[in-house]
Order: structure tokens, then sequence, then C-alpha cells
């Protein structure tokens, strides 16, 4: 019992780790350190319908985290996994973002509650949470995802829920179970960053969305987009084409392109909007988002001809029209998106 900061309470703090903790995704940073860059842009890509399916609201989140996740990890030893998650606690020690530290260390202390609850693996959250506390005078609580193993092999599926939403809170009364008996005889403070965190949250006293935000952390953010951008883009990009490859033997390659693109953009909007970079859908942000698109088409239809002229066949010639014009259209939606 204490009476820190007017509470007189015991406390007890619970703690989303990534994105709040720390400054992005640890699973993509993760699979960044394990398998490479380039192979982890290859499995999202692979991945890429099915992330945004998820994103729409339209696929379970368990289902497709699990399935990337087994794409990447399924058959490794479980000595070399745990050896993979206490090198990368060590060596991504910089993801945690500063003013996380400083509270968490603060509480530690102080000789608070604290719970870290993850979505992540608890397998590299636990050496994360152990190297960023130490010397501090205390540990915490950790609860994750779990992964599945089987003869000292990881089978690619979780053993148990993804810790997402609802399932957090059961977790931590699962760790907690002083606050299914006597809830009222606890302060609870919750911090937390995304719609993942809601139900936590809710659970809390006191809740702080977003709170160690202000410190910076836009390279990592603006990766982060790179990477979504990147998914969305494969998804329109393989509906374009597919669109095209249809139509193209029916019309001009003109028009064939014309009529994907059309339907590409409808896509493109939902999903850059709500999965890429996180805004809400405006009247505004829908003009500028088609005024980048208008230019992105005309430099289509442009570059397009051109390598068509060059001697390129029609099935071949939308790829460098693609490696021109992707990047230019990341930072126009980019900018109408965020500035509307």
């Amino acid at each position: 019992m204490d009476n820190i900061d007017g509470i007189s309470k015991p406390q007890i703090h619970l703690f989303d780790f990534d994105g709040t903790i720390t400054v992005s995704d640890t699973l993509l940073e993760f699979i960044s350190f394990a398998a490479g860059r380039w192979m982890m842009l290859l499995g999202f890509a692979l991945h890429s319908p099915l992330i945004i399916l998820m994103k729409l609201g339209l696929y379970s989140n368990h289902t497709v985290k699990q399935r990337v996740f087994g794409w990447f990890f399924r058959g490794m030893s479980e000595s070399q996994f745990n050896d993979l998650c206490e090198r990368f606690a060590v060596r991504r020690a910089h993801l945690a973002r500063p003013g996380a530290v400083q509270t968490l260390r603060r509480l530690v202390s102080q000789g608070h509650t604290v719970c870290v609850v993850s979505a992540s693996m608890d397998s590299w959250v636990r050496p994360f949470m152990r190297n960023m506390l130490k010397g501090a005078g205390g540990d915490v609580l950790v609860s994750g995802t779990r992964v599945e193993i089987v003869d000292g092999r990881l089978t690619g599926a979780f053993a148990s829920h993804n810790c997402y939403g609802q399932e957090k809170v059961a977790r931590i009364v699962e760790m907690l179970p002083q606050l299914a008996d006597s809830r009222r005889a606890w302060h609870v403070t919750a911090y937390g960053d995304s719609g993942g965190d809601r139900e936590m949250l809710a659970f809390a006293d006191e809740a702080h969305y977003k709170p160690f935000r202000a410190e910076g952390g836009g390279r990592r953010q603006t990766l982060g987009e790179v990477v979504r951008f990147g998914v969305v883009g494969v998804a329109a990009t393989l509906l374009q084409y597919a669109v095209y490859w249809v139509m193209v033997s029916m019309t001009s390659p003109t028009l064939a392109m014309t009529i994907g693109y059309a339907v590409s953009f409808v896509f493109n909007f939902i999903a850059s909007t709500r999965f890429t970079f996180r805004q809400r859908a405006t009247a505004k942000k829908g003009l500028g988002f088609a005024l980048s698109h208008a230019v992105n088409y005309l430099l289509q239809m442009l570059t397009l001809n051109l390598f068509l002229a060059m001697g390129l066949g029609k099935d071949i010639a939308p790829i460098p029209m693609f490696c021109v014009c992707v990047p230019i259209n990341f930072l126009l939606v980019r900018f109408f998106l965020k500035r509307g």
C-alpha cells in the first residue's frame, strides 16, 4: 500500500509491448533479424493477399499471423530459435522507447506489480524485458503468444491463442488472479497503442494511449509504412496485372491497363487508408489520393507505351513500368494521405 501520485491503492501497471514499449512491431524486426530483409519481403509478399484481408477485418488475425510465422520458422530447432531470441533481445535493444524504459525502470524500482502482455512471442519478449530492466531491482511478469514445439522443433503453429484483444485481459487475470477476486482493491493503469489493446485499456482504471510517442521514432514509422505499402502494392499490382492480362487479348494494351488500374484503384484506396498509413478515410483524403493516382496513371501510360515503342512485348512492358512508377507513387500517396 502506498500513496504515490495521489493513488492510495496498491498499483498494477499493464503494458503492451509492440509499438508501446518499442518503436515498431517486433515480429517484423525479428523476422528481418532471423531471415534477412529480402527473405522477409519475399515472405510477406507471398502472404500479402491474406494480410490485406486480415487488416480489412475479413480474415482471422490469429490464422494469418500463424501462417506467416510458420513460413519462416517451421522445422527450426527449439535451441536455435531460443538462441535467436536471446541475440535479438541484445542486438535490437535500441528498439525500446526511452520514455517507456524510464517509466518501467521507475515502476519496478518502486516495487509495483508490472505486467507486459504482448501479441508477439514471449520467447523474445522475456529476454528483451530482462535486458531492459537489468539493475533496476526487480522484474516484470510477461505473457505473450506461445510457439508450439514437438520433438524439439517448432511446428510453425501457436501453442496458445494469439495474445490480442480480449485474450490480453484473460492473460492478465491468469497472471494476477487477485484481480478476479478483488478487482476494486487495486488501481490498474494500462499503456497501449492499437486496437488490439482496446480491451486491456478498458479494463484499467487509468488508460494511456500511445503515451511515449512524443519522443520521435519517425524513421521506424516510415519503415513500417514502406513495408505495408509494399504489401498493399504487391496485392494491388497483381490485381491490376491480372485484369490487364485478361483484357489485353480483347482490347488494346492501353485500354486493358486502364481497366486494370480502375479496379485496383478502389482496392488501393481502402487498403492504403486503413492499413498502410492508418488514416481515417475522408473526402479530402480521397480527392488527394485520386489526384496522386491520376498523376501515377499518366506516368504509367507514358512509360508503358515508351517500353512498347522500345520493342518490349506487351506481356513484359508492364514490369519496367511498375519499377519506375511504384516509388514515385509511394511518395505521392504518402504526401496526400498524411497532409489531408
